[in-house]
């Protein structure tokens, strides 16, 4: 009698693919620890996603896209409070260099990136959800300062354009010289405060 595969096994193979990657890195995963994690078979794994560069190209994937959506829905928890927005708020809702797992984080984002360099199926994967989540964020950047008073609101771009791509791996790397909370928001509240918003 053939064996049923459960419905959610594509996500049980990414969810052990992530637990070993976070457990040996993306050089040190191994599919055959995958599929017994997964409780399933490597060849079931390369049924599923072809090979090994497809596995990590859908597990980092996902990664990413989790990764966004954290991001977009504290965005959208303030706009669905009624109260107008001000930059202090903005500020609240930013990521800090310095939070739990925030090393862990900013580790993974330039792994990732590396590795979509070498590995083409990861590549196409990342630019879709890279794209798809710029457009939910730029939206909601936007939202959030159309909420804003007038002489606060700022150009969306000091989010679009210099947050995003920012690495805080080599902030991580100064140790005890590294750029605080305090410091970091401070700057940030200068920076908003001057610039404007195109009009």
């Amino acid at each position: 009698m053939p064996r049923t595969v459960p419905p959610d096994i594509d996500d049980q193979i990414i969810a052990a693919c992530q637990a070993e990657i976070d457990k040996r890195g993306i050089i040190g995963m191994r599919v055959s620890d995958v599929a017994k994690a997964a409780h399933t078979t490597v060849a079931m794994i390369y049924r599923r996603f072809v090979d090994r560069d497809g596995l990590l190209a859908h597990t980092l994937g996902a990664y990413y896209r989790r990764r966004i959506s954290e991001v977009v829905a504290v965005m959208e928890y303030r706009l669905a409070l009624p109260d107008p927005v001000t930059i202090d708020d903005f500020l609240i809702l930013m990521a800090e260099p310095h939070h739990p797992g925030a090393e862990d984080l900013h580790r993974n984002l330039p792994r990732i990136t590396v590795t979509a360099a070498e590995n083409f199926a990861l590549r196409v994967i990342v630019e879709k959800v890279v794209r798809e989540g710029m457009r939910r964020f730029e939206d909601a950047v936007e939202r959030l300062v159309d909420r804003m008073p007038p002489d606060q609101q700022f150009d969306p771009r000091i989010c679009t354009y210099l947050l995003v791509n920012l690495t805080w791996m080599y902030n991580d790397l100064r140790g005890d010289e590294a750029i605080s909370n305090a410091q970091f928001k401070d700057f940030m509240r200068k920076l908003l405060e001057d610039s404007k918003r195109p009009t």
